[in-house]
């Protein structure tokens, strides 16, 4: 069986595989890229149907420790996407953990695209070409056991991606995208406050993640309509169990709070 079938059984059967790396110290991000295009091959031919795409690792204080200049990115599929525009607190959008094996959820800033952008595509081209901005929440799973995975694992694990809530959406002028590297965000479960974060903690701002990944080698092409989840507001992904309410709140007005209940 190949690395890809055997990831995607993996996925399916909610369970655990040896990471990449720890059978071949050699295995590198470009090799995880190559498995990870194998990997979405095998889910599209399942009938999944991209939707854009999620960038991860944008802790930048992580990067010396885990050999990166930039962060990484791969598919997110339509099945997974939930609209929480018009959820409550009191009326949330509803987002079933049962087909994940380790999940942990992620606040992010939501970008969809009013063009295509593809490699090397610049800041102002970048800014140009979005259509709409939301807060929202990417679930996030794992098949390597307790986490502990590099990089190359990573990208080649679905990029870690298992779903995405998007709240409401804002089309915002040059000056409002630019505010969203300071924007201030809580995030809070229970109605208790879990911890809070910034924009500034996803590789410098969502546009400069976005332009960093379109930078780096492997970069994607994301056409028109796509969806890019921009990375962690608080710096990671938070573990997340079944029947939980899960808020995050913007400092500022320039994005709509969201919501989301897990069972």
């Amino acid at each position: 069986m190949t690395l890809s079938a055997e990831l995607v059984e993996a996925r399916h059967g909610r369970r655990c595989v040896v990471a990449p790396t720890e059978r071949d110290d050699a295995f590198s991000l470009e090799d995880g890229y190559a498995v990870g295009a194998e990997v979405a091959e095998l889910w599209q031919e399942a009938g999944h149907q991209v939707a854009g795409i999620k960038i991860g690792l944008t802790n930048m204080s992580t990067w010396d420790r885990l050999g990166l200049s930039a962060p990484v990115w791969g598919p997110i599929y339509r099945e997974s996407v939930l609209d929480a525009a018009k959820a409550t607190p009191e009326a949330p959008v509803v987002f079933p953990l049962g087909p994940l094996a380790a999940a942990r959820i992620e606040a992010e800033i939501i970008l969809e695209l009013s063009a295509e952008l593809g490699p090397g595509a610049g800041p102002d081209t970048i800014a140009d070409s979005i259509g709409w901005a939301a807060l929202g929440f990417e679930f996030v799973d794992c098949h390597y056991a307790g986490w502990i995975l590099r990089p190359p694992d990573l990208v080649a694990d679905f990029c870690a991606h298992a779903g995405l809530v998007i709240g409401a959406r804002a089309a915002l002028n040059a000056a409002e995208l630019l505010a969203l590297d300071s924007l201030p965000v809580e995030l809070a479960s229970e109605g208790s406050l879990v911890c809070t974060g910034s924009g500034d903690r996803v590789a410098g701002g969502p546009l400069a993640a976005v332009a960093a990944v379109l930078a780096a080698p492997n970069a994607p092409v994301v056409p028109k309509g796509g969806v890019i989840a921009t990375g962690a507001l608080t710096g990671g992904a938070h573990p997340v169990g079944a029947a939980q309410d899960w808020h995050c709140a913007p400092g500022l007005g320039v994005l709509k709070p969201v919501c989301v209940r897990t069972r």
